[in-house]
């Protein structure tokens, strides 16, 4: 049996379960280490260190009839969060909804981590480009997050000098695709992670200038904010697309698989942003 198809019949075998249906997801979207697991780690350290907002993995997410280690995997990231050691990829087989709550204890979102071959499986285009089909998925765990009544704050991972420009291209055309599974109150996030690659375009310490770094992602991945113009006749004249951007770094990583972590300027400003697309800005 080959490891994808081991892959696909834990998908198919295991039950998810979305408690909180009014909460809306954050859906962290990129293909195989885009950084969506490095984003999370330092996002909720912030939360840890520096706000009156707490987190805790959904304990009721994955039935442990089915897989009776989830409690011990919600058990070993809430520690690996607070760890000095280089956050691992997430294995194509984990998923993860984690709650994020106010100092009152209403959630005020849910965060999905998730590996990155459900959304983008950039091995296997590389391998047979002509038949990749971007409005595809093969894992009936999308489908069933997707299809969640919760409202959506997609986050798109995007980064400087990222592989070739024809899977640059592929993958805006799976951004583009992904437009049919949004409803009209769902937002967009526009992350560009790893922008410390691009220093030219870091003002100071946790600043990194948002305008350029928008401008050289529009250069290198063509296409990408055509499908959020913003077409309404009064806002457009203010609002030109109808998502966010933000320039995003974790850190710096170690070979010997240490890291420190970013400026609090950038998980501030991520947090700031999915707190406005929560209230619906």
């Amino acid at each position: 049996m080959s490891p994808n198809t081991n892959t696909q019949n834990i998908q198919q075998q295991s039950q998810i379960t979305i408690a909180d249906q009014e909460a809306p997801i954050v859906i962290l979207f990129g293909a195989p280490a885009s950084g969506k697991t490095c984003i999370l780690v330092r996002l909720l350290r912030y939360l840890n260190q520096e706000t009156n907002l707490q987190w805790e993995p959904d304990a009721t997410f994955r039935s442990v009839t089915i897989d009776p280690i989830y409690g011990t995997v919600c058990e070993k990231f809430k520690s690996d969060v607070n760890a000095s050691t280089t956050p691992v990829a997430t294995p194509p087989d984990f998923y993860l909804l984690a709650k994020v709550r106010d100092n009152y204890g209403k959630t005020l979102f849910q965060i999905l981590e998730a590996p990155g071959e459900l959304y983008f499986p950039t091995d296997d285009l590389k391998n047979n480009a002509q038949n990749f089909n971007p409005h595809s998925f093969s894992y009936p765990y999308a489908h069933s997050i997707i299809n969640a009544p919760n409202r959506k704050i997609w986050c798109f991972m995007i980064e400087p000098n990222w592989e070739t420009p024809s899977i640059r291209a592929a993958y805006v055309d799976r951004i583009k695709a992904m437009k049919m599974h949004m409803s009209p109150t769902d937002k967009v996030i526009l992350i560009c992670n790893k922008c410390d690659e691009m220093p030219a375009l870091i003002l100071g310490k946790g600043v990194p200038n948002t305008s350029l770094f928008q401008q050289e992602m529009q250069n290198q991945h063509p296409g990408l904010f055509t499908p959020f113009i913003n077409q309404h006749p009064i806002t457009r004249l203010f609002r030109k697309y109808n998502c966010s951007f933000v320039a995003f770094s974790s850190g710096t990583f170690f070979n010997d698989g240490t890291y420190t972590q970013s400026a609090s300027e950038y998980p501030k400003t991520l947090l700031q942003t999915l707190l406005r697309a929560v209230r619906g800005y």
